[in-house]
């Protein structure tokens, strides 16, 4: 009875952190909204400069809103005892250059150069696809956002001891003490705004990368030294799909299509 009655106080204890912390950043883009359109109301038609501005302004605030609650529910999802990887077969290094190259146009906005270097061997691995292009998506999100400007960002995949498949992702960011390296993957968790181009989502987006890699029994760590590249690493085991995922026809990604 003790231990079920702990077990009752840690998830009602992070029911509130989840409640508190989810309502708070809501509340700002949802806060803004309510503010531009009570504007519009008073102020009508008149001036279409101002018109154009307030829409424009709402458009960004929903957009941001809308995010924070699509990391939310993918967030609620992940954590649930039922959920179940849909795995495939296919040539990570295809996907991998294939992501990689759709990042980078972004990258070049933002003075950053992207440089790989990818295995040229097709090497065929089970993972559920849209959930690793997550992590992914993730990583380079997260690189875009703390980067330093006017430099580069390094992405590497290899094979380790042919047990396994490596996936780097490196970039040179402002100073990260030890603490906030520690914690970089909790829920909620929010790196120093001042390293940040980009103040938007919930602190989860990581929580969300480690979860996905947990799931496929992957590993996943982070790297930083002053002056040095911050490096993600992820090693996904090449092992077969559990029994209970089927595996589909071996299949490699088009370089131009996912």
């Amino acid at each position: 009875m003790g231990k079920r009655g702990e077990a009752i106080k840690i998830m009602e204890k992070n029911k509130s952190e989840l409640i508190t912390n989810v309502s708070h950043d809501l509340r700002t883009p949802l806060t803004s909204i309510i503010g531009y359109v009570d504007l519009l109301k008073k102020n009508g038609f008149q001036d279409k400069d101002k018109f154009k501005e307030y829409i424009d302004v709402i458009d960004e605030r929903t957009r941001s809103l809308n995010k924070l609650i699509n990391e939310l529910f993918e967030y609620t999802k992940l954590t649930s005892h039922d959920i179940k990887l849909n795995y495939s077969k296919v040539e990570i290094g295809s996907l991998v250059e294939q992501l990689v190259g759709e990042y980078t146009p972004i990258f070049n906005r933002e003075g950053l150069e992207v440089y790989k270097d990818i295995s040229s061997e097709d090497i065929f691995i089970n993972i559920d696809v849209e959930k690793i292009v997550r992590v992914l998506e993730n990583l380079l999100t997260n690189a875009k956002k703390y980067s330093l400007r006017n430099d580069k960002v390094l992405v590497t995949l290899y094979k380790e001891d042919d047990e396994y498949v490596v996936i780097s992702l490196a970039n040179k960011t402002k100073s990260i003490d030890k603490d906030e390296l520690n914690n970089i993957f909790e829920r909620f968790y929010k790196s120093d705004d001042s390293r940040s181009h980009d103040k938007t989502g919930l602190g989860i987006g990581l929580d969300i990368t480690k979860h996905i890699v947990r799931l496929h029994k992957a590993q996943i760590s982070v790297s930083s030294e002053e002056g040095e590249y911050t490096e993600f690493l992820i090693r996904l085991p090449k092992k077969d799909a559990p029994a209970e995922s089927p595996t589909e026809n071996p299949e490699k990604q088009p370089k131009d299509a996912r």
